[in-house]
Protein backbone atom coordinates (compact mmCIF):
# COMPACT_ATOMS: atom_id res chain seq x y z
CA UNK A 1 0.00 0.00 0.00
CA UNK A 2 1.59 3.40 -1.04
CA UNK A 3 2.25 6.20 1.96
CA UNK A 4 -1.27 8.15 2.13
CA UNK A 5 -0.97 11.99 3.20
CA UNK A 6 -4.19 13.50 4.82
CA UNK A 7 -3.99 17.37 4.68
CA UNK A 8 -6.32 20.19 3.67
CA UNK A 9 -5.20 22.99 1.49
CA UNK A 10 -6.01 25.67 4.34
CA UNK A 11 -3.11 24.03 6.60
CA UNK A 12 0.21 25.76 5.77
CA UNK A 13 2.25 23.24 7.62
CA UNK A 14 0.22 20.26 5.20
CA UNK A 15 1.44 22.82 2.56
CA UNK A 16 5.23 22.59 3.81
CA UNK A 17 5.17 18.75 3.94
CA UNK A 18 3.89 18.98 0.28
CA UNK A 19 6.39 21.65 -0.92
CA UNK A 20 9.42 19.17 0.99
CA UNK A 21 8.08 15.72 -0.44
CA UNK A 22 8.00 17.82 -4.03
CA UNK A 23 11.72 18.57 -3.75
CA UNK A 24 13.00 15.36 -2.88
CA UNK A 25 10.77 13.12 -5.60
CA UNK A 26 9.24 11.67 -2.92
CA UNK A 27 5.75 10.39 -3.17
CA UNK A 28 2.41 9.59 -1.55
CA UNK A 29 -1.39 8.93 -2.00
CA UNK A 30 -2.68 12.69 -1.41
CA UNK A 31 -6.18 12.19 0.53
CA UNK A 32 -7.74 15.81 1.28
CA UNK A 33 -9.45 16.24 4.78
CA UNK A 34 -11.66 18.99 4.92
CA UNK A 35 -11.34 20.96 8.06
CA UNK A 36 -14.38 23.08 7.17
CA UNK A 37 -16.96 20.48 7.45
CA UNK A 38 -15.43 18.43 10.16
CA UNK A 39 -14.02 15.94 8.23
CA UNK A 40 -11.34 15.28 10.77
CA UNK A 41 -13.17 14.71 13.35
CA UNK A 42 -14.95 11.41 12.26
CA UNK A 43 -14.34 8.41 13.64
CA UNK A 44 -12.69 6.66 10.72
CA UNK A 45 -10.11 10.00 10.80
CA UNK A 46 -10.03 9.68 14.67
CA UNK A 47 -8.89 6.32 14.41
CA UNK A 48 -5.41 7.06 12.86
CA UNK A 49 -5.12 10.06 14.33
CA UNK A 50 -7.07 10.46 17.75
CA UNK A 51 -5.55 14.91 17.50
CA UNK A 52 -7.69 15.34 14.97
CA UNK A 53 -5.09 17.04 13.17
CA UNK A 54 -3.29 17.47 9.65
CA UNK A 55 -1.14 16.77 8.08
CA UNK A 56 -0.88 12.91 8.87
CA UNK A 57 1.45 10.60 7.47
CA UNK A 58 0.27 7.06 6.92
CA UNK A 59 2.88 3.83 6.24
CA UNK A 60 2.13 0.11 6.92
CA UNK A 61 -0.30 1.02 9.71
CA UNK A 62 2.03 3.61 11.07
CA UNK A 63 0.86 7.00 11.82
CA UNK A 64 2.95 10.45 12.24
CA UNK A 65 1.01 14.00 12.58
CA UNK A 66 3.05 16.15 14.06
CA UNK A 67 4.52 18.51 11.37
CA UNK A 68 8.05 19.21 11.98
CA UNK A 69 8.21 14.90 12.32
CA UNK A 70 6.67 15.15 8.82
CA UNK A 71 9.77 17.21 7.57
CA UNK A 72 12.08 15.02 9.14
CA UNK A 73 10.51 12.04 7.98
CA UNK A 74 10.64 12.87 4.03
CA UNK A 75 13.82 15.02 4.23
CA UNK A 76 16.65 12.45 3.23
CA UNK A 77 18.52 10.04 3.58
CA UNK A 78 15.19 8.35 2.80
CA UNK A 79 16.71 5.09 3.76
CA UNK A 80 12.98 3.82 4.00
CA UNK A 81 9.80 4.58 4.20
CA UNK A 82 7.33 5.16 7.30
CA UNK A 83 8.51 2.94 9.70
CA UNK A 84 11.37 1.95 7.21
CA UNK A 85 12.25 5.89 6.29
CA UNK A 86 12.17 6.56 10.49
CA UNK A 87 14.09 3.65 11.48
CA UNK A 88 14.13 3.60 15.54
CA UNK A 89 13.66 7.32 15.46
CA UNK A 90 9.75 6.51 15.02
CA UNK A 91 9.49 5.89 18.25
CA UNK A 92 10.66 9.22 19.62
CA UNK A 93 8.88 11.21 16.87
CA UNK A 94 5.33 9.64 18.77
CA UNK A 95 6.55 10.72 22.15
CA UNK A 96 7.13 14.29 21.24
CA UNK A 97 3.64 15.14 19.90
CA UNK A 98 2.00 13.72 23.42
CA UNK A 99 4.66 16.24 25.25
CA UNK A 100 4.53 19.16 22.95
CA UNK A 101 2.13 18.93 20.17
CA UNK A 102 -1.12 18.91 21.69
CA UNK A 103 0.24 22.33 23.25
CA UNK A 104 0.28 24.55 20.40
CA UNK A 105 -2.69 25.32 18.32
CA UNK A 106 -3.59 27.39 15.11
CA UNK A 107 -6.43 29.95 15.60
CA UNK A 108 -9.35 27.77 15.70
CA UNK A 109 -11.68 28.66 12.18
CA UNK A 110 -15.35 29.07 11.66
CA UNK A 111 -16.75 28.46 7.90
CA UNK A 112 -17.78 32.09 8.16
CA UNK A 113 -14.23 33.20 8.52
CA UNK A 114 -12.96 31.65 5.66
CA UNK A 115 -12.84 32.93 2.03
CA UNK A 116 -13.40 30.19 -0.14
CA UNK A 117 -10.47 30.39 -2.02
CA UNK A 118 -8.45 27.84 -3.56
CA UNK A 119 -5.00 27.27 -2.78
CA UNK A 120 -2.76 29.60 -4.72
CA UNK A 121 0.85 27.54 -3.91
CA UNK A 122 -0.47 24.48 -6.10
CA UNK A 123 2.75 22.86 -7.82
CA UNK A 124 0.88 22.70 -11.08
CA UNK A 125 -1.83 24.25 -12.38
CA UNK A 126 -4.28 22.87 -15.24
CA UNK A 127 -5.83 25.73 -17.72
CA UNK A 128 -8.50 24.12 -20.18
CA UNK A 129 -8.01 24.68 -24.19
CA UNK A 130 -11.24 24.85 -26.41
CA UNK A 131 -12.78 24.52 -29.96
CA UNK A 132 -16.44 24.65 -30.64
CA UNK A 133 -16.17 20.53 -30.51
CA UNK A 134 -13.32 19.34 -29.00
CA UNK A 135 -10.77 20.53 -25.91
CA UNK A 136 -7.14 19.43 -24.41
CA UNK A 137 -6.73 20.05 -20.80
CA UNK A 138 -2.70 21.66 -20.57
CA UNK A 139 -0.91 21.27 -17.06
CA UNK A 140 1.26 23.82 -16.32
CA UNK A 141 4.28 22.80 -13.84
CA UNK A 142 5.39 25.68 -11.63
CA UNK A 143 8.54 24.00 -10.51
CA UNK A 144 10.27 25.00 -13.83
CA UNK A 145 13.44 27.01 -13.57
CA UNK A 146 12.28 29.84 -16.52
CA UNK A 147 9.45 30.93 -18.40
CA UNK A 148 10.40 29.41 -21.67
CA UNK A 149 10.88 26.20 -20.13
CA UNK A 150 6.66 26.77 -19.32
CA UNK A 151 5.93 27.67 -23.03
CA UNK A 152 7.95 24.62 -24.25
CA UNK A 153 5.62 22.73 -22.53
CA UNK A 154 2.93 24.59 -23.31
CA UNK A 155 3.40 24.30 -27.07
CA UNK A 156 4.24 20.69 -26.85
CA UNK A 157 1.13 19.71 -25.29
CA UNK A 158 -0.89 21.80 -27.92
CA UNK A 159 1.26 20.40 -31.24
CA UNK A 160 -0.55 16.61 -29.47
CA UNK A 161 -4.09 18.54 -29.87
CA UNK A 162 -3.14 20.26 -32.79
CA UNK A 163 -1.13 17.70 -34.75
CA UNK A 164 0.90 20.92 -35.44
CA UNK A 165 4.94 20.61 -35.28
CA UNK A 166 5.98 22.93 -31.99
CA UNK A 167 8.96 24.19 -34.03
CA UNK A 168 6.27 25.24 -36.61
CA UNK A 169 5.01 27.72 -33.54
CA UNK A 170 6.47 31.21 -33.69
CA UNK A 171 4.03 33.20 -31.55
CA UNK A 172 1.61 32.29 -28.28
CA UNK A 173 -0.61 34.83 -27.10
CA UNK A 174 -2.70 34.37 -24.12
CA UNK A 175 -5.63 37.26 -23.32
CA UNK A 176 -7.76 37.21 -20.20
CA UNK A 177 -10.02 39.76 -18.86
CA UNK A 178 -8.21 42.31 -16.70
CA UNK A 179 -8.56 41.31 -12.51
CA UNK A 180 -8.57 45.49 -11.56
CA UNK A 181 -5.05 44.56 -9.64
CA UNK A 182 -2.90 47.53 -9.82
CA UNK A 183 0.18 45.43 -9.54
CA UNK A 184 -0.81 43.43 -12.39
CA UNK A 185 2.20 42.56 -14.84
CA UNK A 186 -0.17 42.12 -18.08
CA UNK A 187 -2.64 44.53 -18.70
CA UNK A 188 -2.40 45.02 -22.63
CA UNK A 189 -1.43 48.44 -24.04
CA UNK A 190 -3.48 47.32 -26.95
CA UNK A 191 -6.57 46.82 -24.38
CA UNK A 192 -6.16 48.43 -21.32
CA UNK A 193 -9.51 46.30 -20.10
CA UNK A 194 -7.62 43.19 -20.58
CA UNK A 195 -4.49 41.02 -19.21
CA UNK A 196 -2.03 40.07 -22.24
CA UNK A 197 0.57 37.43 -21.75
CA UNK A 198 2.81 37.01 -25.30
CA UNK A 199 5.33 34.40 -26.19
CA UNK A 200 7.57 36.53 -28.77
CA UNK A 201 9.26 33.13 -30.71
CA UNK A 202 11.98 31.77 -27.91
CA UNK A 203 11.32 34.66 -25.74
CA UNK A 204 9.28 35.91 -22.81
CA UNK A 205 9.77 38.69 -20.25
CA UNK A 206 7.12 37.17 -17.65
CA UNK A 207 8.86 35.36 -14.58
CA UNK A 208 7.00 32.64 -13.68
CA UNK A 209 6.20 33.33 -10.08
CA UNK A 210 4.25 36.47 -11.80
CA UNK A 211 2.19 34.49 -14.59
CA UNK A 212 1.60 31.55 -11.38
CA UNK A 213 0.23 34.61 -9.51
CA UNK A 214 -1.24 37.18 -11.31
CA UNK A 215 -2.56 35.53 -14.71
CA UNK A 216 -2.86 32.05 -14.72
CA UNK A 217 -5.80 30.60 -12.40
CA UNK A 218 -6.31 26.73 -12.05
CA UNK A 219 -9.68 26.29 -14.02
CA UNK A 220 -9.16 28.77 -16.75
CA UNK A 221 -10.70 27.93 -19.94
CA UNK A 222 -9.57 29.34 -23.26
CA UNK A 223 -10.62 29.72 -26.76
CA UNK A 224 -7.91 28.55 -29.61
CA UNK A 225 -7.31 30.56 -32.63
CA UNK A 226 -4.38 28.66 -34.66
CA UNK A 227 -3.42 31.47 -37.18
CA UNK A 228 -1.78 29.95 -40.41
CA UNK A 229 0.72 32.54 -41.57
CA UNK A 230 3.59 32.94 -44.22
CA UNK A 231 6.55 35.15 -43.56
CA UNK A 232 7.54 38.41 -45.22
CA UNK A 233 9.55 36.62 -47.53
CA UNK A 234 7.39 33.89 -48.63
CA UNK A 235 9.96 30.74 -47.84
CA UNK A 236 7.77 29.15 -44.93
CA UNK A 237 5.13 29.16 -43.14
CA UNK A 238 4.23 29.44 -39.48
CA UNK A 239 1.73 29.58 -36.43
CA UNK A 240 0.74 31.96 -33.94
CA UNK A 241 -1.38 30.70 -31.43
CA UNK A 242 -3.90 33.00 -30.07
CA UNK A 243 -6.17 32.12 -26.87
CA UNK A 244 -8.61 34.09 -25.05
CA UNK A 245 -10.49 33.58 -22.31
CA UNK A 246 -14.04 32.16 -22.41
CA UNK A 247 -15.00 35.50 -20.49
CA UNK A 248 -13.85 37.41 -23.21
CA UNK A 249 -16.23 36.08 -26.07
CA UNK A 250 -19.82 34.97 -27.00
CA UNK A 251 -19.86 31.44 -28.83
CA UNK A 252 -23.06 32.73 -30.72
CA UNK A 253 -20.66 34.83 -33.01
CA UNK A 254 -18.01 36.03 -34.41
CA UNK A 255 -15.57 39.02 -32.87
CA UNK A 256 -12.66 40.06 -32.91
CA UNK A 257 -10.95 36.99 -30.83
CA UNK A 258 -12.91 34.39 -32.54
CA UNK A 259 -14.37 32.66 -35.84
CA UNK A 260 -17.55 30.64 -35.64
CA UNK A 261 -15.39 29.22 -39.20
CA UNK A 262 -12.56 28.41 -38.17
CA UNK A 263 -12.88 27.24 -34.54
CA UNK A 264 -13.12 23.49 -34.87
CA UNK A 265 -11.62 20.51 -35.36
CA UNK A 266 -12.28 20.54 -39.39
CA UNK A 267 -10.73 23.57 -40.06
CA UNK A 268 -7.70 23.03 -37.73
CA UNK A 269 -6.94 19.68 -39.67
CA UNK A 270 -7.05 21.72 -42.79
CA UNK A 271 -4.47 23.85 -41.35
CA UNK A 272 -2.36 20.85 -39.35
CA UNK A 273 -2.57 19.39 -42.80
CA UNK A 274 -1.11 22.34 -44.99
CA UNK A 275 1.91 22.60 -42.22
CA UNK A 276 2.58 18.98 -42.24
CA UNK A 277 2.53 18.74 -46.22
CA UNK A 278 5.40 19.75 -49.08
CA UNK A 279 4.13 23.28 -48.98
CA UNK A 280 7.16 24.69 -47.74
CA UNK A 281 9.38 22.64 -49.80
CA UNK A 282 7.34 24.85 -52.91
CA UNK A 283 8.00 27.99 -51.25
CA UNK A 284 11.85 27.77 -50.48
CA UNK A 285 12.18 26.77 -54.30
CA UNK A 286 10.38 29.89 -55.86
CA UNK A 287 12.86 32.74 -57.15
CA UNK A 288 12.37 35.76 -55.34
CA UNK A 289 14.25 39.26 -54.93
CA UNK A 290 16.39 40.20 -52.53
CA UNK A 291 15.03 41.82 -49.79
CA UNK A 292 16.05 45.39 -49.33
CA UNK A 293 17.43 47.30 -46.20
CA UNK A 294 14.67 49.48 -45.91
CA UNK A 295 11.26 48.03 -45.93
CA UNK A 296 8.92 50.93 -47.50
CA UNK A 297 5.04 50.21 -47.42
CA UNK A 298 5.08 49.43 -51.24
CA UNK A 299 7.54 46.10 -50.59
CA UNK A 300 4.46 45.08 -47.86
CA UNK A 301 1.86 45.68 -50.65
CA UNK A 302 4.34 43.39 -53.40
CA UNK A 303 4.75 40.89 -51.02
CA UNK A 304 0.77 40.83 -49.98
CA UNK A 305 0.42 40.48 -54.10
CA UNK A 306 2.33 37.62 -54.71
CA UNK A 307 0.64 35.98 -51.59
CA UNK A 308 -2.52 36.31 -53.46
CA UNK A 309 -0.95 34.42 -56.11
CA UNK A 310 0.29 31.73 -54.77
CA UNK A 311 -2.39 30.97 -52.23
CA UNK A 312 -5.25 31.23 -54.81
CA UNK A 313 -2.68 28.50 -57.06
CA UNK A 314 -2.99 26.36 -54.25
CA UNK A 315 -6.86 27.21 -52.93
CA UNK A 316 -6.20 26.88 -49.58
CA UNK A 317 -6.41 30.82 -48.64
CA UNK A 318 -9.12 30.83 -46.52
CA UNK A 319 -7.24 28.33 -44.23
CA UNK A 320 -4.81 31.60 -43.86
CA UNK A 321 -7.18 34.57 -44.18
CA UNK A 322 -9.94 35.17 -42.07
CA UNK A 323 -12.33 37.45 -44.10
CA UNK A 324 -14.64 38.37 -40.80
CA UNK A 325 -14.05 41.39 -38.72
CA UNK A 326 -11.30 39.85 -37.22
CA UNK A 327 -8.95 39.98 -39.93
CA UNK A 328 -5.98 42.30 -40.47
CA UNK A 329 -5.43 41.57 -44.47
CA UNK A 330 -8.82 42.62 -45.12
CA UNK A 331 -8.19 46.65 -44.54
CA UNK A 332 -4.79 46.60 -46.41
CA UNK A 333 -6.53 45.02 -49.12
CA UNK A 334 -9.23 47.42 -49.44
CA UNK A 335 -6.92 50.60 -48.51
CA UNK A 336 -4.52 49.31 -51.99
CA UNK A 337 -7.55 47.92 -54.27
CA UNK A 338 -6.53 45.29 -53.82
CA UNK A 339 -8.90 41.66 -53.92
CA UNK A 340 -10.30 40.87 -50.26
CA UNK A 341 -11.90 37.18 -50.96
CA UNK A 342 -9.22 34.72 -53.18
CA UNK A 343 -10.14 32.49 -55.24
CA UNK A 344 -8.85 29.24 -57.09
CA UNK A 345 -8.32 29.86 -61.34
CA UNK A 346 -10.40 26.64 -60.98
CA UNK A 347 -13.07 27.44 -59.13
CA UNK A 348 -14.60 23.74 -59.05
CA UNK A 349 -11.56 22.92 -57.15
CA UNK A 350 -12.36 22.89 -53.34
CA UNK A 351 -10.42 21.40 -50.60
Amino acid sequence: MPVQLYHDNLSPTARMVRIVAKHIGFSFEEKEIDLLSGAHMKPEFLTINPFHCVPTLVDDGFALWKRQGHSSTVEPPLKAYSRRILGEPYKTEMVRPVNFGPLVFFVNFRSDSVLPLPCTLSLDSTIRVKLLDDYQDIVIDWSAKESNEIRKSIIEQLSAFTRIPSEKVEFLTFLKPYNGNPENHFVSRHQPGDACLHYDRNSCRSMTQNMRDHFFTNGNCFMLNTMLLLTFDLDKTYVHYFLTHQDLIDETQCSRYFCLHACNRAFLDKQAGIVNSDFDSYLRAQPRRIRPNILYYEHFIDMERRKIEILADFNFAQYFDSYCCRSRHVSMREFDNLQNRIYSPCRDCFI
